[in-house]
């Protein structure tokens, strides 16, 4: 990957030294964990989506399964992830503070 850019305030990016694609997005202006954009790995067709965000901005062709939690804007974590997935974030967030 590329040496990190900052593409906003508190919004840092890791991309591919290739193409220059985003990888890896850092919010909140922290570094201790990102989240991957999942359609630039191999085999992006195993991970299905888990929820959708930012859904008010979404194009009318996409459809979204009944089936997959959806979010106008942005969710709660503490509310919407499982205990445990949940419980190991706030210990990464920890070391942010």
């Amino acid at each position: 990957m590329r040496d990190r850019q900052v593409v906003a305030d508190l919004h840092f990016v890791d991309r591919c030294e290739k193409c220059s694609c985003v990888i890896v997005s850092y919010y909140a202006g922290q570094r201790n964990w990102g989240v991957v954009k999942v359609g630039t790995l191999d085999n992006s067709e195993k991970f299905a989506p888990q929820t959708h965000v930012w859904t008010k901005y979404k194009v009318s062709w996409i459809d979204i399964p009944a089936d997959v939690p959806s979010f106008q804007e942005f969710y709660d974590f503490e509310t919407t992830w499982p205990k445990q997935g949940f419980e190991r974030l706030s210990k990464v967030r920890a070391l942010s503070s």
